[in-house]
């Protein structure tokens, strides 16, 4: 039964399993739509064993990521025959009846109805059986947005990701998310000091700002604002400990964000900025708006404002027209770069864009080569990042224990690096410990705690 405000009563709850693939801005729909469910009176449980429902947000980002939520939804329905799966996000937006006529599906959500999530869910659990129909859930507007939820499950987690913007007005000629997301969209600057202050008080030391195209933030509403004026009044609030940016775009690094980085108490040495290629004629095909020239010089300019920064790209390979020379440009740009790692990804087809058009002459096997060549530079450039930190003095975010007799617990520095911490007190997840890193072993940097926060 549900009571007058359309909530579950004690006992009739149900039990629902999250899961999440893709992206950050994934992540905090989910941890919406599991706030929102518990609000309703809903349980959220671990193992979808134990579960009424299953939802499953999805990502269509690449061929790969389509196989993986499908391969997903079948063991989540061979472990449990009896539960009831709801797919929603970008998948489910792109080919809503692709996943229809899976058999294990029950309901699919697409992107612009996400918000209308725990109602149908409550209103399912009135029925007798909850395979009883199938349910496609749609909306032709983008108006109602969970990233303007108030609500949040994020348990055991001591970093959360905040999305003050969803949505994308370019076209890159490879992505598909601008059509499964909608227009750029911006959660107005109070609300986003509101949603921190709130992130904080349920114990939270970093809080990373996320959107699809985020550097897009504050231009839709009607008092114009931009990334940098955000951060800067979050800065003057004192509202968390460590603040990071998810991903920008090289152009949308002004003077401004360069500034409050050389000077920000909270906002950490990290930047992640997509490359995508290092040769200027894929680049162009890709419809990036800059050059690998404008690209050398605003990393050397963030270089000169903040030396010690950790530098993230991400490069695809195997575009339509990469051949050998324009793969060996990118190959030589990337190894000059000043970076801390780097992403990489094969070029992966998806219908609807302006790339599936294009002639593509590079093999499976090809991008795969090219993909573990790129990926070997990386991980000499993340290790030989990590080697000059040691002896320094780092803040790390203590996150989980790792080894209890030594007292060591896994963290994050606040140069986006894995750290091993040992001489930590007892119960000191979820604090930020200063610590020298004393060396490099397994990818993590190893150190010992000197003072807590």
């Amino acid at each position: 039964m549900l009571d007058q405000m359309g909530k579950l009563t004690a006992k009739d709850k149900r039990k629902v399993a999250l899961f999440t693939l893709g992206c950050k801005a994934n992540q905090c729909d989910t941890a919406a739509i599991g706030g929102i469910l518990l609000n309703y009176g809903f349980t959220i449980v671990r193992y979808s064993e134990n579960a009424d429902f299953c939802i499953i947000n999805t990502c269509t980002v690449t061929a790969s990521t389509d196989s993986q939520c499908r391969q997903l939804i079948r063991k989540v329905a061979r472990n449990n025959p009896a539960i009831c799966i709801i797919v929603t996000g970008c998948y489910a937006e792109r080919a809503p009846e692709e996943l229809l006529n899976l058999q294990e599906v029950t309901a699919v959500v697409t992107n612009k109805a996400k918000d209308k999530i725990p109602k149908i869910l409550s209103e399912i659990s009135q029925k007798e059986h909850l395979h009883k129909e199938k349910i496609h859930i749609k909306a032709h507007t983008w108006e109602n947005d969970l990233h303007s939820s108030e609500h949040y499950h994020m348990p055991d987690h001591t970093r959360v990701f905040l999305k003050i913007q969803d949505g994308c007005d370019e076209r890159c000629s490879y992505c598909i998310v601008p059509y499964t997301r909608g227009p750029s969209r911006s959660l107005p600057e109070d609300a986003v000091l509101r949603r921190i202050e709130k992130l904080s008080e349920m114990g939270f030391k970093e809080v990373v700002l996320t959107g699809i195209h985020l550097g897009a933030y504050g231009c839709d509403l009607k008092l114009p604002s931009t990334l940098s004026k955000i951060i800067e009044r979050i800065e003057k609030a004192k509202l968390v400990k460590r603040l990071r940016l998810s991903s920008i775009e090289p152009l949308e690094i002004d003077e401004m964000l360069l500034e409050l980085l050389a000077r920000s108490e909270i906002l950490c040495p990290h930047l992640h900025i997509p490359l995508q290629s290092g040769d200027d004629r894929i680049l162009r095909a890709m419809n990036r708006k800059y050059t690998t020239s404008q690209f050398l010089q605003i990393v050397d300019k963030i270089i000169k404002t903040k030396p010690d920064i950790a530098i993230g790209t991400d490069v695809i390979v195997g575009f339509p027209g990469e051949d050998e020379r324009s793969f060996n440009n990118t190959l030589q740009y990337v190894q000059n770069l000043p970076l801390a790692y780097i992403h990489v990804f094969p070029y992966s087809p998806r219908p609807g864009t302006q790339a599936i058009n294009l002639s593509n002459t590079t093999t499976e096997k090809e991008k795969k080569e090219r993909v573990k060549v790129l990926q070997t530079i990386g991980r000499s450039k993340k290790d030989t990042f990590m080697k000059n930190l040691i002896g320094k003095r780092v803040s790390v975010l203590l996150e989980r224990v790792a080894d209890e007799k030594t007292a060591t617990l896994r963290g994050l520095t606040e140069h986006y690096m894995p750290a091993l911490v040992a001489n930590c007190k007892q119960g000191s997840q979820n604090t930020i410990v200063d610590t020298f890193p004393e060396k490099v072993d397994g990818g993590f940097l190893i150190g010992r705690a000197i003072d807590h926060e």
